[in-house]
């Protein structure tokens, strides 16, 4: 499909491939034919017809479509993929987002380049702050959930993990406390049970927020696809044995320790 001419060809991605000659990129479709020439500084995956790029004159980010052509016009240092027709965009080290318009284009602002941090939309809403003081922003713009973590992550399964004052916990999108802010570190899997860890012990929490096992454990497995449970059980090592722990919290099987 692709003639065996270029210094790189990517993996397809929306019937788009991506190559790169001396530095520059363009991208062929699924036929074989050029539908970008090379002369892009940098071209990321496409994703909905558009995909992320560089203008080499003056190294700035905007989206393109698949011929080419400026759809948002490079305007930016960085950008992020557009999620739920929203996207985060960095300039001169602030941070701010921006809408697509129905039918394609740049619909405006989410909220201006005036933060020191932020997220993509993760579940309808992202995190953005400045100087330690993070809260979460919905499509229109407006904080639902205050300013007042001083760290924040995306949103996953109806939770985040955030800080306050050091300490890590878990709230939902109404911004309620799940788990107290009382760890070292907070991970949510994907089976929406929480690992949380306290000067290296690992425990658990439920997705309504009690304790399933205290931080006793020396770990505590997640398997490839971040889940916590599989079967009915997780894996972790406590006292020193290898043992299972069922979803009531029980200790439910002891692996022998070989030498």
């Amino acid at each position: 499909v692709v003639p065996l001419e270029y210094d790189y060809v990517g993996r397809m991605s929306d019937d788009v491939i991506i190559v790169t000659r001396d530095g520059l990129y363009g991208c062929f479709d699924k036929t074989g034919k050029m539908i970008v020439p090379i002369e892009r500084d940098e071209i990321r995956e496409y994703a909905g017809g558009m995909a992320r790029a560089r203008n080499p004159q003056d190294k700035r980010f905007g989206f393109i479509d698949k011929d080419g052509k400026w759809v948002i016009g490079a305007f930016s240092d960085e950008v992020e993929n557009f999620v739920d027709s929203c996207a985060l965009v960095t300039t001169w080290g602030k941070v701010g987002m921006v809408r697509l318009k129905q039918g394609g284009g740049l619909g405006g602002w989410v909220v201006p380049f005036a933060f020191d941090a932020g997220g993509s939309m993760s579940e309808g809403l992202a995190y953005m702050g400045s100087q330690e003081k993070f809260g979460y922003i919905n499509k229109s713009g407006d904080f639902v959930i205050p300013q007042r973590y001083s760290h924040a992550t995306d949103f996953r399964r109806g939770m985040a993990s955030v800080a306050m004052d050091g300490r890590w916990g878990v709230i939902d999108k109404e911004g309620n406390v799940i788990v107290p802010f009382e760890f070292d570190k907070t991970e949510i899997a994907s089976d929406r049970f929480i690992l949380v860890e306290n000067e290296g012990k690992y425990g658990i929490f439920r997705p309504d927020g009690t304790v399933l096992f205290p931080a006793e454990c020396d770990s505590v497995e997640l398997y490839e696809d971040g889940s916590m449970f599989r079967y009915g059980v997780a894996g972790a090592m406590y006292k020193g044995e290898r043992v299972r722990i069922d979803e009531l919290g029980h200790v439910v099987w002891k692996y022998p320790i070989t030498r």
